[in-house]
């Protein structure tokens, strides 16, 4: 196979149709269309979580083609996209993101489109809009993407020791399996999977692999490379550019009994909003879930499924949790944590994500 070329689909023939789409440097990005769609109706391109295919959320996108012209698509390095040969950074990524939706809408033949993603490609698509001013879409939902703030935040060592700890689980991944079925089998068991859709969790292991020379299958998404995005995703450079967003972006955090699924993400947004209540256009949903958000729960995914169509435009001091208000307890609450942890271990912050990404 060529360097940087298309590889295997994560979404099959059957439910979806490949599209490939060159990237400014010849490598190619697979976009699907689903077969299932609404005629006459608004496209939605979904981008996914890092490490992950599109292929792991064949239940979501199917439901929402009751009301969209449905695609979604595999970032460089994942799923049936192109491998890249060095490391690419958030920059690449936006571009690519932009040549993508420029191809979903010309498919749509020019369809209104909107973007909805889950962690990473959400990373992307907040760059692509924030740093470079492109916004080639309606509005923006995004599922808990994990801006990284400035170095003077109070959150920003727990960014990094989140990063970290990340990066460094995924270089221990195994990256090669029997197939798929013994790669479901063994995530089925662990409880970090526990709340999967079993057939999103079929398709994230179906279209996380590729069959080898060697007749067992490797990781579509290297270890090394995973580490590495959850590292490039620190540039606070992203989460100092939502100021300069213009189309409506809905963020959606998760929490469970006062609990955020992912802590960093939600306060980071709510403080967001109050240092730029004067803005319009950004909305922080909460939904209460049970378990963690950032785990690709369908129920979860199903209740943000809105994509911004009906988002509501208000005052960015306003909070939403269904409906109704949500007190956060505010950035403060990070120096606290880090006090604690600190006094528990012995350690700081800084120290503790060193000794995870070791």
């Amino acid at each position: 196979m060529t360097d940087g070329a298309a590889r295997p689909p994560s979404l099959p023939e059957p439910f979806a149709e490949r599209l490939v789409v060159a990237a400014d440097d010849g490598l190619e990005l697979s976009l699907y269309r689903l077969r299932e769609g609404k005629d006459g109706a608004p496209a939605l391109l979904w981008g996914h979580a890092n490490g992950f295919p599109a292929g792991g959320y064949a239940p979501l996108l199917r439901l929402l083609a009751s009301d969209f012209r449905v695609y979604a698509y595999d970032a460089r390095g994942h799923g049936g996209s192109g491998l890249p040969d060095g490391r690419p950074d958030f920059d690449r990524y936006a571009a690519d993101l932009d040549l993508v939706c420029e191809a979903a809408r010309t498919d749509a033949s020019g369809a209104p489109l909107y973007y909805g993603s889950h962690s990473f490609c959400g990373v992307a698509g907040l760059r692509l809009a924030g740093v470079f001013g492109r916004e080639p879409w309606e509005a923006f939902t995004a599922f808990e993407p994990p801006v990284s703030p400035p170095l003077d935040h109070p959150a920003r060592c727990f960014s990094v020791e989140a990063s970290r700890e990340l990066s460094g689980m995924a270089l221990r991944r195994r990256p090669r399996w029997a197939g798929p079925e013994a790669f479901r089998e063994a995530l089925a068991g662990r409880d970090a999977y526990a709340g999967f859709d079993p057939e999103a969790l079929a398709g994230h292991c179906r279209g996380s692999l590729h069959r080898t020379n060697d007749g067992d299958w490797q990781l579509a998404c290297p270890g090394p490379l995973e580490a590495h995005n959850y590292e490039a995703a620190l540039d606070p450079s992203t989460f100092e550019g939502l100021e300069r967003i213009t189309r409506p972006v809905t963020f959606v955090a998760s929490v469970d009994g006062g609990e955020s699924g992912n802590p960093m993400v939600l306060e980071l947004m709510l403080d967001h909003q109050r240092r730029h209540a004067e803005l319009l256009g950004q909305v922080v949903y909460l939904l209460p879930v049970h378990g963690r958000m950032h785990d690709p729960h369908l129920e979860t995914l199903r209740r943000g499924e809105k994509f911004g169509r009906e988002c509501p435009v208000e005052p960015l001091s306003r909070r939403r949790s269904l409906g109704q208000e949500c007190v956060s307890p505010g950035v403060d609450h990070f120096a606290q944590r880090a006090a604690q942890k600190e006094a528990h271990t012995g350690l700081t912050p800084f120290a503790q994500a060193e000794r995870h990404s070791t």
